[in-house]
């Protein structure tokens, strides 16, 4: 990012972002997704759909930094170096177990399947499907191709009169992540990303007038929460492959919610930005590391668990002890890659 361009609140507000994602997979990994107790249905509705902010993140600092400067060809060879190529390298873990170690693949098909391993690599690559979370990658890298057009839109008639409808009919969208497709994932997160923007373009407005606008956000967000807590309004949820027998436009109440909290944050953290926030400033700057590797983190936390045979209750505490050693770990991996390669740590682990 030009130094110039640096917003220590937004900042922040991506520290937050990926500490709620490696949350989002502690509790899958401690509770799964057919869970159905209070505790996992409660967590699920605060966490959950927390990728939301990342990529509001995403296309407010498109916006903020490129939208004025964009050089596609050096974006792309930005992103490729910085982002595409951690992916690759990060991949080759996960694409060796699922070749040679792994006998329950729910997403291999047979006829994928006898494709060849050459042809199967290529797919995990390009769909995620190797490793939970790595479904956001080929997702992301759309809007990353999609740049010049993006910046072409971005004009206040489409804000006024495009974008609004763009943003009302993404709410009845919930297909997205590991479950979904990739162009199901990236028409779930168009409207998103496009806020991302928007709100990056009116920003100075919004905290102008941040007296009612923040009060008026609190309780419409508090309003979707109780609805989403009492079971009144609800939404489909994809916990499996072939599982999910809902139509494809339901509304969705956690989309809406989310993007409601973005702004919510965005605001405070603007209002605090002369408090330091160290913990949250190195989660921003480690996003993209600890991004790539707390899931393996996760999977030595499942596997220990196993190979002792041990029955952990499904409580709070472990939820909290499970995603601090998982941020824990994670951070302290990408500092010891950091001290080792320096300045090209970025390209191995993405910070």
């Amino acid at each position: 990012m030009i130094k110039k361009t640096y917003l220590i609140y937004v900042h922040n507000l991506r520290g937050l972002a990926i500490l709620i994602i490696v949350a989002i997979h502690s509790r899958m990994a401690l509770f799964g997704g057919t869970n159905d107790s209070s505790l996992n249905r409660t967590l699920s509705i605060f966490l959950d759909n927390g990728t939301i902010i990342f990529v509001i993140i995403s296309g407010f600092l498109f916006h903020h930094v490129f939208i004025d400067r964009l050089e596609f060809k050096k974006y792309i060879a930005n992103k490729s170096k910085y982002v595409l190529l951690p992916y690759l390298l990060v991949s080759i873990i996960p694409i060796l177990d699922k070749l040679f170690f792994d006998d329950n693949i729910p997403w291999l098909t047979p006829n994928l399947d006898s494709k060849g391993p050459i042809v199967l690599v290529f797919y995990m690559l390009f769909s995620g499907k190797h490793f939970g979370p790595f479904w956001f990658i080929p997702m992301i890298t759309i809007f990353y191709l999609l740049a010049p057009i993006l910046k072409k839109v971005n004009t206040r008639k489409f804000y006024i009169f495009i974008f609004p409808l763009i943003f009302i009919v993404g709410l009845f969208t919930y297909q997205f992540g590991y479950y979904s497709t990739i162009v199901d994932s990236f028409i779930f997160y168009l409207p998103i990303y496009l806020f991302g923007m928007w709100l990056s373009k009116y920003r100075l407005a919004l905290f102008k007038h941040q007296q009612w606008i923040f009060p008026m956000l609190i309780l419409l967000y508090v309003g979707v929460t109780v609805l989403e807590l009492m079971q009144i309004v609800t939404a489909p949820k994809l916990a499996g492959f072939h599982t999910l027998d809902a139509a494809y436009f339901i509304f969705n109440p956690a989309k809406l919610r989310f993007t409601i909290l973005a702004v919510i944050l965005l605001i405070v953290f603007h209002k605090l930005e002369f408090v330091k926030f160290k913990f949250l400033r190195i989660l921003g700057d480690y996003s993209f590391g600890i991004y790539f590797v707390h899931l393996f983190f996760i999977i030595i936390f499942q596997k220990t668990v196993q190979f002792y045979q041990l029955e952990l209750p499904q409580s709070l505490i472990l939820f909290l002890m499970l995603s601090f050693f998982t941020v824990s770990c994670s951070i302290l991996f990408v500092w010891i890659v950091k001290i080792i390669f320096k300045d090209k740590s970025r390209l191995i682990i993405g910070s």
